[in-house]
């Protein structure tokens, strides 16, 4: 088996049609698809088994994503892993293109790429675009301190390198995924494609968007990362790590109208490093413009 595609799913009755459709779309078909339930109490598990016979499903008590995707590894075959969560969706190109990339550049052990919206019309890449300089751009470890450069549903990955890392570290719900990337990227090229390859759902109030849930694991990630030994140990400064992921967590609390909440975390932010915050792909100044967002919602 050439992939297996990894779905860890928890109450996503909802959402899979959409999810496994975007499979069966794929240009390139030679994959598996093993589904790990994550202790689902919207009958998941029951519904995917009944309407989607080719799909492998596996169910466990509930443990988090990090548990039920390294149970899917686990369970499956395939040489790449390619990771898909269960509100979201590929483009079709999705595992062609990456995998005539992983032709291309037989020394990368996984590639990632970018993400758009569930509803954004994306043409399919051109054979020139695919093959022009800077389509594939490579990642170093110090990327990752500013923030997580990769979406987790763009994965596809070696399964040999998966293992040798020993896969998602259990302790952390939420960032998992982001700690994960950091120690794949220490120990292999990763290639992120500059062009979309996955669809992605963008909620208030998801795991991700939770400033109360996903502060203190993300805070403990870099603290791993950071320790003697961790990935990022002399890749930058931890403070401005730690600055960065409270002014992400101030936005969070912001687009939930918690203005008392989102200043108090701006300020740790900026006791964590008073220094301007140069992130890629965000604004300059987008730490004062959120200071003033937040003051502006108090009074």
């Amino acid at each position: 088996m050439k992939v297996s595609v990894i779905i860890p799913a928890y109450n996503a009755k909802a959402t899979i049609d959409e999810t496994l459709a975007s499979l069966t779309s794929q240009t390139f078909q030679e994959f598996e698809i093993v589904l790990v339930d994550d202790g689902s109490v919207d009958g998941t598990a029951d519904y995917v088994r009944e309407r989607y016979p080719q799909v492998r499903v596996f169910s466990q008590a509930n443990a988090g994503p990090a548990a039920a995707r390294n149970y899917g590894v686990r369970e499956s075959q395939g040489e790449w892993l390619a990771f898909l969560d269960a509100d979201d969706a590929w483009l079709p190109w999705r595992l062609q293109l990456q995998l005539d990339l992983a032709a291309k550049f037989p020394d990368v052990g996984m590639f990632c790429g970018q993400t758009t919206d569930l509803v954004a019309s994306v043409p399919a890449p051109s054979a020139e675009q695919s093959l022009a300089d800077g389509f594939v751009q490579f990642l170093s470890v110090a990327d990752f301190v500013s923030s997580n450069p990769v979406a987790t549903t763009t994965v596809l990955l070696k399964r040999t390198l998966f293992l040798t890392c020993e896969g998602f570290d259990t302790q952390f719900i939420g960032p998992e995924d982001y700690e994960l990337w950091m120690r794949i990227t220490a120990h292999s090229a990763v290639g992120k494609l500059q062009y979309p390859v996955s669809r992605y759902r963008d909620e208030v109030g998801s795991l991700s968007r939770n400033h109360e849930t996903f502060l203190p694991e993300v805070l403990r990630v870099v603290e791993k990362a950071y320790a003697p030994g961790g990935v990022l140990r002399g890749h930058g400064s931890k403070g401005r790590a730690l600055a960065v992921q409270y002014m992400g967590a101030s936005w969070m609390a912001s687009e939930s109208q918690m203005n008392g909440a989102a200043l108090k975390l701006l300020l740790r932010s900026y006791w964590a490093c008073p220094l301007p915050l140069q992130i890629p792909g965000k604004r300059r100044h987008l730490r004062t413009i959120l200071l003033l967002a937040a003051l502006k919602g108090l009074f």
